[in-house]
């Protein structure tokens, strides 16, 4: 009887208890990017900036290195009003308010996400050791990109340093987006017919067909999907899998697609660290030439 009693007593108490709500701060709540929004607060000296959103208010930091973009140019949070309809990119903190990553007005919003996925057409406005400016030739307005020792430079074909080019050079940029907001060039080149051949020179992963086989010295040869010659050399640690089982280097016969896994080093023969036969593939399609955005 006494148990019985007890069950009854929590079961009222669980009835009676008060709901969990969930915070009314989207701040506070799990943050799905962009965040879009019309601006009610912004003090950029407090590096403070607050939106209506659907939600509610949601309150996040600006911070040093957070990328203001607005009539498709890049700007500075002094630019924007209050009113102005926003999206956000913003990186969540345990211990404070989400940081701005990037701010865009909504018109600028698509101009933008064109930018951090398609190669621009235009010409270099600025040139430094850590940013390069491009005049974009579909609406005349410059863009500012990242440069980093990953950036792969070419000119008529060949690979180059940034110094090959200068002001007023024509050129096509490769972009990525950064994690932490603004755009990288990835690749910059005056053809784009060789944009292809940049992604795939800035990866250490690659598909191809074997042309040649040298078992003795542990040399593999591939004709890649952007139409590059790309050797390999193989070692006791080098794994091969076909059909994701062990193989062995006997089954790279010319004419077998593989993909190659390797250590970029820039060298004129990688180190392979993995090669998957794609068993019944062969023959190469390659990638067509990137249309310009608009």
């Amino acid at each position: 009887m006494k148990i019985v009693f007890a069950v009854l007593l929590l079961a009222v108490a669980i009835s009676v208890a008060p709901a969990a709500s969930p915070s009314n701060n989207p701040s506070r709540t799990r943050i799905q990017n962009p965040i879009s929004g019309v601006i009610t607060q912004l003090d950029p000296a407090k590096g403070l900036l607050v939106l209506k959103t659907a939600a509610g208010d949601f309150t996040a930091r600006i911070g040093a290195h957070s990328h203001f973009y607005r009539q498709k140019s890049s700007s500075d949070p002094t630019q924007f009003r209050i009113g102005d309809s926003v999206k956000l990119r913003v990186r969540r903190s345990p211990s404070a308010e989400p940081l701005v990553l990037e701010c865009i007005n909504s018109q600028s919003w698509g101009w933008l996400e064109r930018i951090r996925r398609q190669p621009m057409h235009g010409v270099v406005k600025e040139l430094t050791d850590d940013f390069l400016t491009v005049i974009n030739s579909e609406d005349m307005k410059p863009f500012e990109y990242r440069i980093t020792p990953r950036t792969q430079w070419n000119r008529k074909g060949a690979a180059v340093r940034d110094s090959a080019y200068k002001p007023g050079d024509s050129v096509v940029v490769v972009p990525r987006p950064l994690p932490g907001g603004g755009v990288m060039a990835l690749a910059v080149t005056d053809n784009a017919a060789d944009i292809a051949l940049l992604k795939e020179r800035s990866r250490t992963i690659v598909t191809g067909n074997v042309t040649a086989w040298d078992a003795a010295n542990s040399f593999l040869t591939l004709k890649t999907i952007a139409g590059a010659v790309r050797r390999f050399k193989l070692n006791q640690s080098t794994s091969i899998t076909d059909s994701s089982k062990q193989a062995a280097a006997s089954a790279l016969g010319v004419g077998t697609r593989v993909t190659v896994h390797f250590h970029r080093t820039g060298a004129l023969v990688e180190q392979a660290t993995r090669i998957t036969i794609k068993t019944g593939v062969r023959g190469l399609k390659r990638p067509t030439v990137p249309k310009r955005h608009r």
